[in-house]
């Protein structure tokens, strides 16, 4: 197609707050220490046939009922879509013209990482639901950016606790007090990426475990909150050559950004045709030859093709 994309985004309200949820969802989940698990605790033993064997699990998405703790972990698929959980934000505070940018705060957000807990509680056999009550504190940066009323992009930083339950019930402490403590580290959120770092503290529960180390170091996109750079158009050049045919040249000012299609006319109608494949970075398009005596003019232009 020819046309320029244009993007619909269904976005429900309700009648009394006007609160707008946004799925933090996306492909291709890593994380950052290269061992392909995202949740790891060393230093709890699951079943496993007598040998010692840690809570390690993958980045999402996965199954927790296939999830085996000592195995290594395949990557998720390129169009494996995971989710986060969500984020509620509330549209009556936005005019919905132009650039705007809301503050997040950490009630805002409920995350769901469910399926650890679940591969938690087949690993351990435990009778009941683990899960984590996860909560964000320190926010700091632009937060949510939104063009014409619609996110764009989503950057902060802010420190987190994980803490994890069984039944709703908190599991871990600090000592000397045995009120309830979740392990902490931060979260980076830039334009749109979700950086988890966990691993900077050691927690007891209350079953007995000392000393429980944990590590949470998962990265995931949302698609949805990933904000892509504006095209780079060439400059295009258009010369005869001594075969009497047309060359055109396309220079880049700066780092292309986008996939471009050279397109020429005749009348500037609606004839345009396209000349070449199209391209994206330096090089030129084959000569397009041109009978003067039929065709005693052209036009030609760049648009920004489909990818």
């Amino acid at each position: 197609m020819r046309a320029f994309f244009v993007v619909y985004v269904a976005i429900l309200l309700s009648a009394s707050a006007q609160s707008v949820q946004i799925p933090l969802t996306g492909v291709g989940a890593s994380e950052t220490s290269g061992d392909g698990f995202a949740f790891v605790i060393p230093n709890l033993d699951g079943i496993g046939g007598g040998q010692f064997n840690p809570l390690t699990y993958p980045v999402p998405p996965f199954d927790p009922g296939q999830a085996t703790p000592s195995k290594n972990p395949s990557p998720p698929g390129p169009n494996e879509v995971f989710s986060l959980g969500t984020l509620t934000y509330n549209a009556a505070s936005l005019s919905g013209v132009g650039v705007e940018t809301l503050p997040v705060t950490g009630s805002m957000f409920s995350f769901d990482f469910s399926n650890y807990g679940q591969a938690t509680v087949n690993e351990l056999a435990i009778i009941g639901t683990v899960n984590a009550s996860i909560s964000l504190s320190n926010l700091s940066g632009p937060g949510l950016k939104f063009v014409d009323g619609t996110p764009v992009a989503l950057d902060f930083t802010a420190a987190i606790q994980w803490l994890p339950t069984l039944n709703g019930s908190p599991q871990t402490y600090q000592p000397p007090s045995f009120a309830p403590a979740g392990y902490t580290g931060s979260l980076t959120v830039e334009n749109g990426t979700f950086t988890f770092a966990l691993s900077d503290s050691t927690r007891r529960y209350y079953i007995g475990a000392k000393n429980v180390v944990f590590t949470f170091d998962l990265v995931a996109t949302v698609t949805s909150l990933q904000e892509l750079p504006s095209p780079t158009f060439p400059t295009v050049t258009v010369r005869l050559n001594e075969e009497s045919e047309v060359e055109v040249a396309y220079e880049f000012p700066e780092e292309p950004v986008g996939t471009f299609q050279l397109e020429a006319s005749n009348t500037l109608g609606n004839d345009w045709e396209d000349m070449g494949a199209p391209f994206s970075a330096g090089g030129s398009t084959p000569p397009v030859p041109i009978s003067f005596s039929e065709e005693p003019r052209r036009f030609f232009r760049v648009r920004l093709a489909e990818d």
